[in-house]
């Protein structure tokens, strides 16, 4: 369940003159007044129909991209669904040069101002490096030019049939050749390819669909004919790439199982005609390395990323480990100068980087591009923003790239309707952020340790007076424990808060006032609830057990507001005690508080998209909505009081509600 921060009666009472990133004006900002009536019960609430809240988005908004290409360390493109990029400063800034309805797959870069990209719906071009065109509509999976006017291509072609142990249909692709820029496109015959990749409009390498296993085979009349190398038994997947001095790198997936894939690197350095194992990493979940080679170096990681190179002696290769870092996983390098002979680990994991969405550009033996997908601690669904990083050093330092400008944190904190605190962005997980105007812009006040990251709970963050941060982090590179940690100064110098019992890890704080607060610790029989009543200094079992820290630190504050919540949370999403295949009728994804009321959200079981309920003071009112089908999807609420509240979502949207949450309007 999600334990968030509630204040009852912290916030301060500021103006909204100027106020630009919510339209609507509210008449007083302090903490609203008790509804008069009687408190409502829980059947009451229940009765209630939930009404659907108006969300306004921002135009523009960053789409989910997944292919990058650069020429230099200045010079590159990303793209992906309806969009390209362009930059010429080494990413500090970009440019939109395409946006329409078809989605770049791979980029195939000759310069700095000339380049190709292989769409769902055609060859994109351009010539001057800032701007693009179609010069046709067939739709691509990857492209290779050798020249402006000369290129080979892959086109989607079905699937190839069963493979692999779990029955796995790959995309089966077509070899296509262009000798006009690809304004047309001659077809090879033959059967379809697993991958393939070209040394020259004539010379490639592929792999070829065959029963329990791969087989890898070479071409010099440009794919009409293909003549068999060597069988790669239970691989099951392949990606290929070519350099043109003849240098050819495959990455055979094997099977997968427990979050792990096992996977085998092979190189050929004679334009694909005899290959050898280079690396080989079986797991306990995947089985075997394809080929099962013996005496071969261990890859990185416990799954396969992209491997990338410039010629037959220099490669990278990425591996994966979802299990590691905090909630987000981590992704490890490993490079080779010497056609894979030897590999040095160069980083166990490289910052920011998530193995989501993974792709790679390596221009020269020392510069490397990687994107991923932006994964935030908070659980939230990934792929909705790409991240970037660059290391001109192959691969040891690394540089974050802002694709969109600012921004939003991983979790957010308001401590009034325009101040608040944030923690981590894209690339720079450890940094503690502020904002003086709602949202729209953030500067950096403080890090965490170096050994240290926001925590995988669905809201880690307090801040319960000015200048007083609480934080749950957990330890890195491995999310093996999470602590609660304070911060007296803004967020620049932490220390660790001794709970009575720290069972498996805090997993939530609250605060309801600067003094009342509830912090929850996950244990070997479920969740134990410590408050605290004078600030932090000291803590205790709370009278209320089980329940998100957020309700706990309201039953300090306001007690008939916190049995109505536990009321709730109890009907709807009561937690499991062992019973099989029993589900509750709702998941509880969000629970937050304050100026005296408690913002919780459900995702029902028999609904396609989560509502939330306003609890007001004293449960004397509720107001229930449905968050649509269609918007950003909620990551976390952070209520400053019963009218203003801002969200924000796993893809980077910050929204806010000055109404009590009937409409929202994205942050710009």
């Amino acid at each position: 369940m999600r334990e968030v921060a509630l204040r009852v009666g912290a916030r301060a009472r500021v103006s909204l003159a100027g106020m630009t990133l919510c339209a609507l004006a509210l008449t007083a900002c302090g903490a609203p007044r008790a509804t008069p009536g009687k408190p409502l019960d829980l059947q009451a609430v229940l009765k209630m129909k939930a009404r659907a809240v108006r969300v306004a988005t921002v135009p523009g908004v960053p789409p989910q991209l997944g292919a990058i290409g650069f020429a230099d360390l200045d010079h590159g493109w990303a793209g992906g669904q309806g969009a390209l990029l362009a930059t010429s400063d080494g990413g500090r800034t970009w440019h939109t040069s395409y946006t329409g309805n078809a989605t770049v797959k791979s980029f195939s870069v000759l310069s700095a101002h000339q380049a190709f990209a292989a769409t769902n719906k055609g060859l994109l071009a351009t010539s001057d490096g800032s701007t693009w065109h179609f010069v046709d509509s067939t739709a691509l999976e990857s492209v290779q030019f050798f020249t402006p006017q000369t290129g080979v291509a892959l086109r989607p072609s079905g699937r190839l049939g069963p493979i692999g142990p779990n029955g796995a249909t790959p995309k089966g692709l077509r070899v296509l050749h262009t000798a006009d820029g690809g304004r047309t496109w001659r077809a090879e015959p033959g059967q379809p390819l697993l991958a393939a990749c070209f040394f020259s409009p004539q010379q490639g390498a592929a792999a070829l669909y065959a029963p329990n296993g791969l087989t890898l085979a070479y071409t010099v009349d440009g794919g009409s004919t293909w003549s068999k190398a060597s069988p790669v038994p239970g691989g099951y997947g392949a990606t290929l790439t070519c350099t043109p001095d003849g240098g050819a790198w495959i990455v055979a997936l094997g099977g997968v199982g427990m979050s792990q894939a096992s996977y085998t690197v092979l190189r050929s350095g004679d334009y694909g005609r005899t290959w050898a194992p280079v690396l080989a990493r079986p797991t306990a979940g995947g089985g075997p390395a394809p080929g099962n080679p013996s005496g071969v170096t261990p890859g990185p990681g416990l799954g396969p990323g992209p491997l990338a190179a410039t010629d037959k002696e220099h490669a990278v290769m990425l591996g994966t480990c979802w299990a590691c870092g905090s909630g987000t996983g981590t992704v490890l390098l490993d490079s080779t100068s010497d056609g894979g002979r030897s590999w040095q680990q160069v980083s166990s994991a490289i910052p920011g980087a998530t193995p989501s969405n993974l792709t790679m550009s390596m221009p020269s033996p020392s510069l490397l591009w990687l994107m991923s997908a932006r994964v935030t601690p908070i659980g939230a669904a990934a792929g909705d923003q790409a991240q970037v990083q660059v290391s001109s050093d192959a691969g040891r330092t690394w540089r974050a790239v802002r694709l969109f400008g600012p921004t939003t944190p991983y979790a957010v904190h308001f401590t009034s309707e325009r101040s608040g605190y944030g923690v981590g962005w894209s690339g720079h997980a450890r940094e503690v952020l502020a904002t003086q105007d709602g949202g729209a812009t953030w500067r950096a006040v403080g890090e965490l340790p170096k050994d240290l990251a926001p925590s995988a709970s669905y809201d880690p963050l307090a801040v319960p007076r000015k200048g007083v941060l609480y934080l749950v982090a957990a330890s890195q590179p491995y999310d093996q424990h999470q602590a609660l940690y304070t911060s007296s100064d803004g967020g620049r110098a932490w220390r660790e808060v001794r709970l009575p019992s720290q069972g498996y890890g805090v997993s939530g704080i609250s605060f309801a006032s600067a003094s009342l607060g509830c912090a929850a610790v996950s244990g070997p029989h479920g969740q134990r609830d410590y408050a605290t009543r004078d600030g932090g200094r000291t803590w205790r079992a709370a009278a209320r057990q089980g329940m998100p820290a957020a309700v706990c630190a309201a039953s300090l504050a306001d007690p008939g507001l916190g049995s109505l919540a536990q009321e709730l949370i109890m009907r709807l999403a009561p937690p499991t005690r062992g019973e099989k295949y029993k589900l509750p009728p709702a998941m509880l994804t969000s629970a937050d508080g304050g100026g005296d009321s408690l913002w919780l959200s459900f995702f029902p079981a028999s609904l396609p998209t989560l509502q939330i309920y306003v609890l007001g003071p004293a449960a004397r009112s509720v107001r229930v909505w449905t968050w649509p089908e269609k918007a950003p999807g909620l990551a976390g609420i952070d209520p400053v009081s019963a009218k203003v509240a801002y969200l924000w979502s796993g893809d980077g949207h910050l929204l806010c509600t000055t109404d009590g949450g009937a409409s929202w309007r994205q942050v710009p």
